[in-house]
């Protein structure tokens, strides 16, 4: 028998574009069936903390599924353009097992990673990009799933592209978070929380996974709709997505 109650953690980072949560947060809603949640928005920012905190407030503030976890102020590092795309600069963080070379932005995602599952206390934990929606129901599926695999994940990317790393070959990949399923056993039990020792943010959940004989389930369909690299797309193209991404779940 678990020493959690049963129910899930979904864990999101959020510092900027923080419309994309209504979507994510509706189709959390739309189609998680059967079980209890909870929503932990980690929240940085840049600048002033304030608007930010002040619009997830006017989004979330009466939905008591959803809660606000304090994240980091990322002013000093972070590059706005002039098409409103929002980047990261800083100096090199090097991982300590294959000596990857990562800006802070992919730090300041494990760190965040790491505060919103350390804020639940759930039997499951859902780890999430902020540009994703589901699709459709997935628990059911999803569920006996994490009784054989130690995590499920939507993505698995080969180790050739991470050209920098030590050991680079297609097969020392890692998985990627952008839906990233497991029992928060796995995260307490070994003392395992996201950080960029391999390949990229959270690269050591995979990385252990491996070096201790843990199978891992990579989906082969997908229950959520991605998209790519939104804090770095001119502001059209996002808005395109939202428009796109809100017609779905409004139609279904």
């Amino acid at each position: 028998m678990s020493k959690y109650k049963k129910g899930i953690d979904f864990v999101v980072n959020t510092y900027e574009k923080r419309e994309y949560l209504k979507l994510l947060v509706h189709s959390i809603h739309k189609y998680t069936k059967g079980i209890d949640y909870k929503i932990h928005i980690v929240n940085s920012w840049y600048g002033d903390e304030k608007p930010g905190l002040d619009l997830l407030n006017e989004m979330f503030g009466d939905d008591d599924k959803v809660t606000i976890v304090k994240g980091f102020d990322q002013t000093s590092t972070t590059v706005v353009q002039q098409d409103g795309s929002v980047g990261q600069r800083s100096k090199e963080f090097v991982g300590k097992v294959d000596g990857n070379r990562k800006q802070i932005g992919s730090k300041y995602t494990s760190d965040g990673l790491t505060l919103g599952i350390k804020n639940g206390s759930y039997e499951y934990v859902c780890l999430l990009d902020v540009d994703v929606i589901f699709l459709n129901d997935w628990v059911e599926h999803t569920l006996p799933l994490s009784e054989k695999y130690f995590f499920i994940t939507n993505r698995w990317d080969p180790g050739n592209l991470f050209r920098e790393c030590r050991d680079n070959v297609p097969e020392k990949g890692m998985c990627k978070t952008m839906f990233f399923f497991s029992k928060r056993a796995m995260y307490e039990d070994n003392d395992l929380y996201p950080n960029i020792d391999y390949r990229d943010s959270a690269g050591n959940l995979t990385y252990f996974a491996e070096q201790n004989n843990k199978e891992y389930y990579v989906m082969k369909n997908t229950i959520m709709f991605h998209q790519n690299r939104f804090l770095y797309n001119r502001k059209e193209k996002n808005n395109d997505w939202i428009t796109e991404a809100s017609r779905y779940l409004n139609e279904q």
